[in-house]
């Protein structure tokens, strides 16, 4: 790894050498920035106030980096998998959105999940409910009822089926 990502109060999401501590690449906001950028091999993911979690590349583009794509009202990014990205809507659902255009594909209905937990090494969602239950959970976006639990597995994991957003 040879970059360091900071977000900063002063709203830029800066991309600095590890080694010379120069200025790689920056991302401008719309505010201050106040929550730690998730790094994939790929993209980095920033929850920007008021705007949503943002996409910016992390190897190409330039110096002022423009995002790839904005996914309004949500508020972290939880995992991702080879097509799409799940991120924490406002009011505490999960919502599928295409890896590369950000376009909303999936969301759950679910609304008691209050905690959650952000993971960049695959795609389970970790989450809590205020009463103290906690969740794994495996997205599942075939065809079926909204919600349901396809199936729970003896290691503990739940594969919840999310909603087609069309």
């Amino acid at each position: 790894m040879t970059s360091l990502y900071v977000a900063s109060t002063d709203s830029k999401l800066y991309c600095l050498d590890r080694a010379t501590g120069k200025i790689k690449w920056q991302y401008y906001a719309s505010s201050g920035l106040t929550v730690s950028p998730v790094v994939t091999a790929d993209t980095v993911y920033q929850t920007v106030p008021g705007k949503g979690v943002t996409a910016i590349d992390k190897t190409t583009g330039e110096y002022n980096r423009k995002p790839r794509w904005v996914a309004p009202g949500t508020t972290q990014f939880l995992s991702q998998d080879d097509v799409n990205v799940y991120l924490r809507r406002s009011y505490n659902s999960v919502v599928a959105v295409d890896r590369r255009t950000g376009a909303e594909k999936s969301r759950s209905k679910r609304h008691d999940l209050d905690v959650f937990a952000t993971n960049a090494k695959d795609s389970m969602i970790y989450a809590a409910t205020s009463n103290g239950t906690v969740y794994a959970v495996r997205p599942v976006s075939k065809p079926g009822s909204v919600g349901e639990i396809v199936r729970a597995d003896d290691d503990g994991f739940e594969y919840l089926r999310l909603a087609s957003a069309e």
